[in-house]
């Protein structure tokens, strides 16, 4: 099956209570000794088909030193990382995504901690991206074990093994529930 395949099939599953689901992963990645010990956190806004990060984002905003969203750079087919200080600082960007405001860039080398989505996950921590590539650009230039890289996934969302590509960056840790 190829990577757009498994997006295709994946997204037509029917996640069922996902709200009580997502908060019962959020709960774990609350309590793991990564998310405790991390000043800076990279976030994503979710989509409807993947673990919702709503509540963690204001969660983050009063516990983190550092909030930062990533906003996609059309131009250069890439995301930039900026901090959020409010829910304010949010708006509707590029694929219909809530995107940061562009004022206070952050680079990736001074985030702890990195929450990435994805539309499928091993246990082993590889992951099927929304296909357009853009975290896997971002991760490729990670330095050493900053940031800490995790997924959070419903059960529907693993798999055995994933079409694999040269560039795919695999995920320290994958949290599901």
């Amino acid at each position: 099956m190829t990577k757009q395949e498994l997006r295709n099939a994946m997204k037509k599953k029917v996640i069922v209570r996902r709200d009580d689901r997502s908060i019962n992963i959020l709960k774990r990645l609350l309590e793991h000794p990564r998310f405790l010990s991390a000043s800076s956190i990279l976030l994503y806004a979710s989509l409807p088909h993947e673990v919702d990060t709503g509540k963690l984002v204001t969660i983050c905003l009063k516990t983190k030193t550092v909030v930062a969203l990533p906003k996609v750079d059309s131009g250069q087919q890439e995301l930039r990382l900026y901090q959020v200080r409010s829910l304010q600082d949010l708006s509707p960007g590029a694929f219909g995504i809530t995107e940061p405001l562009p004022e206070r860039e952050v680079l990736l080398e001074d985030i702890d901690l990195a929450i990435i989505p994805g539309i499928a996950f091993t246990r082993s921590g590889q992951r099927l991206g929304r296909g357009k590539g853009y975290y896997d650009k971002l991760l490729a230039g990670r330095k050493g074990e900053n940031p800490y890289t995790v997924g959070l996934a419903f059960e529907e969302q693993i798999v055995e093994n994933l079409p694999r590509m040269p560039h795919d960056v695999d995920l320290d840790l994958i949290i599901t529930g």
